[in-house]
């Protein structure tokens, strides 16, 4: 502990988060100097039995999510309210991502005189974000997740951040329940459940027609 959590460490996590930092604080301002550990290291290798209480659209790593989106042929990305120019838009305006059996290449999604409704190839809404395709990847993780920065910004309120939370999930919602996708994304939450050594895990799952709401694997 003295060689790891230093005052040191201390001081650079309060000047890159503007928070103070405290025993109790935030576990993912904690996080990746917490995983760099040997303790954690022996912690991740033991086997844990049972997972009792997950919500399975938050289970699996977005940036392996959003690889397979742009290799899956077919899905497109549209705003069914407006365009997405500007960047007040981009952080609060509803997205979807769906397939369509014929490619749609016209128009861009990030230009004022976008249609809504108009769906577009991911792909290329990918590439044509402002910045490339990395950036578009920035933005789409920023509509799947909660920042460290929304996180502490408890001055907004408790409503603030559920609706966050709920924006999330709805977004999440518009992609993984493609079939092609929901089946890598399965394959990868159930590889990686394993590896971390666990054996029964029960699923709490937000759409009762693709599962049921609480689902039970067993691993052998």
């Amino acid at each position: 502990m003295r060689e790891i959590w230093t005052p040191g460490l201390e001081e650079k996590i309060a000047r890159k988060t503007h928070v103070t930092v405290h025993p109790g604080m935030m576990f993912s301002l904690a996080k990746d100097t917490m995983e760099k550990t040997k303790l954690w290291k022996i912690v991740r290798k033991m086997p844990k039995g049972a997972l009792l209480h997950a919500h399975c659209d938050a289970m699996v790593d977005f940036d392996y999510l959003f690889e397979v989106l742009l290799n899956t042929p077919g899905l497109h990305i549209w705003c069914e309210d407006s365009h997405l120019a500007t960047a007040e838009a981009r952080e609060t305006a509803s997205i979807l991502v769906r397939f369509k059996q014929t490619p749609h290449t016209e128009g861009s999604l990030w230009q004022e005189d976008y249609v809504p409704g108009t769906p577009i190839l991911l792909t290329q809404a990918a590439d044509d974000f402002p910045g490339g395709r990395p950036e578009f990847l920035k933005w789409l993780k920023s509509r799947c997740t909660i920042s460290q920065t929304e996180a502490i910004s408890q001055h907004h309120g408790v409503a603030h951040i559920w609706q966050k939370f709920q924006d999330c999930f709805i977004v999440i919602g518009t992609f993984i329940h493609y079939e092609p996708v929901f089946r890598a994304f399965l394959r990868r939450l159930m590889s990686k459940l394993y590896e971390d050594g666990i054996s029964w895990v029960e699923i709490r799952y937000a759409q009762p027609l693709v599962l049921k709401a609480l689902v039970v694997f067993v691993f052998c």
